[in-house]
C-alpha cells in the first residue's frame, strides 16, 4: 500500500487551505463581475475578506465586494520571516480561521502553528 512521506502530507496540509480561500475569493469577485446578474454592494452587502502578504507580516482587510480598493484594515498578524497566514478555504460563522507560524517559532516544516480567527 502506498503511503505519502511525511514532507508530502504536510506541504498538502499548507496547500489545501490557502488553495480553497483562491478559489472562494475568485467565486466573490466573479459573482460581481459586470455582466453577471449579481446586485450591486449596496442592496447584497457583499463584502470579501482578503489578505496582503508581507515579509514578516500579513494585514487582512475588508472591501465592497466591487470595489476592493476601498479596503479597511482588521488587523495585522505577525509571523516568522517568510511565513505567511493561511486561511481556510471558508468562514466559521462570521469570522476567518488561519493558521500562523508566530514570530519566536522555529521555521521549520514540522513546527506547530497556532490556530486564530
Amino acid at each position: 500500500m502506498y503511503r505519502p512521506r511525511v514532507r508530502t502530507r504536510a506541504f498538502l496540509l499548507l496547500l489545501l487551505p490557502l488553495a480553497g480561500a483562491l478559489a472562494l475569493l475568485g467565486a466573490v469577485l466573479l459573482r460581481g463581475a459586470p455582466g453577471s446578474d449579481a446586485r450591486d454592494d449596496a442592496s447584497t452587502g457583499a463584502t470579501i475578506v482578503f489578505a496582503e502578504f508581507g515579509p514578516r507580516a500579513d494585514s487582512i482587510y475588508t472591501a465592497p465586494a466591487t470595489d476592493p480598493a476601498r479596503r479597511t484594515l482588521v488587523t495585522v498578524v505577525e509571523h516568522v520571516e517568510g511565513w505567511g497566514i493561511n486561511p481556510a478555504p471558508a468562514m466559521a460563522g462570521t469570522r476567518v480561521a488561519y493558521t500562523v507560524l508566530p514570530p519566536g517559532a522555529e521555521p521549520r516544516r514540522d513546527a506547530r502553528a497556532e490556530l486564530w480567527l
